[in-house]
């Protein structure tokens, strides 16, 4: 068998399945058709942590026989000695069975997969030099994996080539292997400078107890024809690796890219979500990576570093879906700290959040509180007698059906629900920042181009209000409905990606987030999603963003994480 190429795949799958590796969990069956229990079990010996040091596997030739022991031993090196190794990428497979080898005259237990795989590895005359997770890595000691797992991609990117072994069987598919599902390979797969890739299948009667095939990954996918080809259909799971290969020079590698992507790649440990894809991207150089953190201490590492990506909220909705839910971040987490009214956040502070929103309007007009439109004829007719006075110059006709629309929409949803949507426990605080004194001048602004009425008071209920723009004229859309305590004045800045809009309040050198707000859709669009469901979300609007008019507001990790439900 010609040289191979090992990937140090299933890290981040492997870090997880590290656990289980070891001796966690359920006792393993073992492989007793060997003598290892006369071999003492195999201890490691400390990697060096002062250099870049990795362990490499030396394994030994079968010299003919491939169903005799797999026999290796350990090697500590530096890339500083520029090593020339293969490594090894596949998938842990069924952890209930481990079969014993022979690591440097001692009992070492790996999955039923890697054995397999190394039987089929192995040459018949000469060593190989490898580079395997399972092995190499010390899966027992925190510490050291969460090192090593750091230096997973380039690991990898050092390797001569990365060997992806496929799995073997009667009825064996390999476009259809386990291995295209798993999350750790994609970073072992994009980081490689050349793949070879194997699989096995019982050989006929008589002849070979095994044939294994091999190509290289052009070969593979390229045009030219083989017979080893027609055995691999190119699945969709396959394609879609075709392509990560195809781009993985581009800066389209973001993380947010990346964890969109690949969403639905299977993992034990849901950090392994993030922890897989982040060697990958080209903006993650340097997030911390560590398996003793909770899943709410790995959402908030990656905000932070993602602090001023504009798309923040979309990369915290993924996150949410990956590592989130109250089975992983329990509600009590979200809600520390809450014992006082107001929160004050420093914007110098790097848990901060930064999320940059687009103006939409002042409130000018607060009309009847939810329960009184929804259950009084005089103060509905006053809500109609306002849109016919404030709004006759502004396109009457639409503002009269986008009214009547947004009323209807309103009494799918109970006053419980609205006003636990749209109000907060806790306002949140915050000063001027000295690069946004422009800004924030042009906002701390637009109230006072306003007269109001100063006996006007803030309503105890989720209120109906009217918004005017910068230039004092009603947009296409300035009715809603906003949460409790909002007053005539607060400004209502829209969240690209999120269906309510934030209510702020400036008063002298502070910012306040008082709460949220609802704003009604056009006519035409509320036409279109149909009657709305009961207490169900999608009846606001969420208008196009007015990107010239952008403005940061700051917000804790917690409440960034529950906007992005």
């Amino acid at each position: 068998m010609d040289d191979v190429a090992i990937n140090p795949g299933e890290t981040a799958d492997r870090a997880e399945e590290h656990a289980s590796e070891s001796s966690e969990a359920e006792t393993p069956l073992f492989d007793e058709s060997d003598n290892s229990e006369y071999r003492a079990t195999f201890q490691y010996m400390p990697l060096e942590p002062s250099s870049n040091s990795i362990r490499l596997v030396v394994l030994q030739p079968n010299e003919g026989d491939h169903d005799s022991e797999i026999v290796c031993r350990i090697t500590h090196t530096t890339f500083g000695a520029k090593p020339v190794y293969e490594a090894l990428s596949y998938t842990w497979g069924d952890e209930t069975i481990k079969r014993n080898i022979n690591l440097d005259g001692c009992v070492f237990a790996v999955s039923n997969n890697l054995h397999e795989a190394l039987s089929h590895l192995r040459t018949s005359s000469a060593e190989r030099i490898l580079w395997i997770d399972a092995i190499s890595i010390n899966q027992t000691d925190t510490d050291e994996k969460n090192s090593q797992i750091r230096m997973m991609p380039f690991i990898y990117k050092r390797a001569e080539s990365v060997v992806v072994w496929l799995g073997s069987g009667i009825d064996f598919n390999p476009g259809e292997s386990e291995y295209w599902r798993r999350v750790w390979v994609i970073q072992e797969f994009g980081m490689a400078r050349r793949l070879m890739v194997y699989w096995a299948f019982p050989g006929l009667p008589g002849f070979k107890n095994w044939e294994t095939y091999r190509l290289s990954w052009d070969e593979l996918v390229g045009d030219t024809y083989s017979y080893e080809k027609t055995l691999f259909p190119l699945s969709a799971n396959v394609l879609k690796f075709k392509k990560l290969r195809e781009t993985r020079y581009l800066a389209s590698r973001l993380l947010r890219n990346l964890l969109k992507d690949h969403q639905d790649a299977e993992c034990k440990d849901p950090r392994d979500k993030i922890y897989a894809l982040v060697g990958l991207s080209t903006d993650c150089f340097r997030l911390p990576m560590d398996y003793r953190k909770t899943f709410w201490e790995v959402y908030k590492d990656v905000i932070t570093f993602h602090n001023l990506d504009r798309e923040i909220l979309g990369l915290s909705k993924l996150l949410r879906i990956l590592i989130g839910g109250p089975d992983k971040i329990p509600r009590w987490v979200l809600e520390e700290g809450k014992g006082t009214l107001e929160r004050v956040l420093k914007p110098s502070d790097p848990t901060t959040v930064k999320l940059p929103t687009s103006f939409l309007g002042t409130i000018v007009h607060l009309g009847p509180t939810y329960n009184e439109i929804i259950s009084s004829f005089e103060r509905a007719s006053d809500w109609e007698e306002t849109i016919e006075q404030l709004l006759a110059n502004h396109e009457p006709e639409s503002k009269r059906e986008q009214s009547d629309l947004f009323l209807e929409a309103l009494e799918a949803i109970s006053e419980e629900v609205l006003d636990a949507r749209l109000s907060r426990s806790q306002t949140i605080a915050w000063r001027h920042r000295s690069v946004d004194n422009e800004r924030s001048c042009q906002f701390t602004t637009m109230s006072s181009k306003f007269k109001f009425n100063t006996n006007e008071y803030s309503r105890t209920s989720p209120t109906l209000f009217l918004i005017k723009d910068e230039e004092k004229s009603y947009p296409e859309t300035p009715i809603g409905v906003a949460c409790k305590g909002a007053k005539l004045g607060d400004l209502v800045f829209q969240v690209p990606g999120f269906d309510l809009a934030m209510v702020v309040r400036c008063q002298g050198i502070e910012w306040i987030l008082v709460g949220y707000a609802g704003m009604a859709m056009n006519a035409e669009r509320r036409k279109s999603t149909g009657k709305p469901q009961k207490n169900s979300k999608g009846l606001f609007n969420i208008p196009d963003s007015n990107t010239w008019k952008i403005f940061e507001i700051c917000l804790d990790m917690a409440t960034l994480y529950n906007i992005s439900d």
